[in-house]
């Protein structure tokens, strides 16, 4: 059985903190905005951008920092942002193009989730960065 100390270590690795700030992150928000646009895909897709997007774009495309706070404050920042181009796509697409909350949930989900992953992409692939 592995002892406390090792679990600990496990535990609060950089990746596991920062996943886990982004799921605390996605729950409030994705309640938010049911409880402000009653969209019933849309809560689901933006905990899952939240919650996963942001995790993977730290893990695959951003390099580690040196202090897991500044990890956390990353993460911040980017659910933050993260919220906004959803919260911002749903409402163009619905209020703007007049889709149905569905598909306005789903273009939101779309434009913010492998968006923001395709443009971290190339803004690697601009800076010459290729390892990862």
């Amino acid at each position: 059985m592995p002892s406390e100390s090792i679990l600990r270590e496990r535990v609060f690795t950089q990746r596991n903190v920062t996943i886990a700030v982004a799921v605390l992150l996605a729950l409030p928000a994705a309640y938010l905005f049911h409880d402000r646009f009653g969209a019933d895909a849309g809560d689901f897709l933006l905990l899952f951008t939240v919650g996963v997007g942001v995790p993977t774009a730290y893990d695959g495309f951003w390099e580690p920092c040196d202090r897991t706070w500044k990890a956390v404050v990353w993460v911040v920042v980017a659910s933050l942002l993260a919220v906004v181009v959803f919260v911002g796509s749903y409402l163009i697409a619905v209020e703007g193009l007049s889709l149905s909350p569905f598909l306005g949930s789903v273009a939101a989900f779309v434009v913010a989730y492998p968006g923001i992953l395709t443009f971290l992409a190339v803004r690697r692939r601009a800076r010459g960065d290729f390892t990862g």
